[in-house]
């Protein structure tokens, strides 16, 4: 079983906050409006992607070396 996308989205974002709130807004009163830009900026990126996916896929698809290509699973191919 082959987790999918938004499993990855769910976790790089959720280690991106977490790295900001220990490390770059230590102790920073910016911390909360800086999140929520974060969040807007995630929702608006969602609902971009979720538009446009199928040309975002395949001009991805297209400038793939054709070893990478072949190294997908067979239920990514189509």
């Amino acid at each position: 079983m082959v987790p999918s996308r938004r499993v990855y989205v769910l976790f790089g974002t959720t280690g991106i906050t977490f790295h900001l709130a220990w490390k770059v807004f230590e102790d920073g009163l910016l911390f909360p409006f800086a999140l929520s830009l974060i969040g807007l900026a995630t929702i608006g990126a969602g609902i971009l992607y979720r538009r446009h996916s199928v040309r975002i896929g395949q001009a991805i698809h297209e400038t793939l070396p054709g070893l990478v290509i072949r190294l997908k699973p067979r239920h990514a191919m189509e």
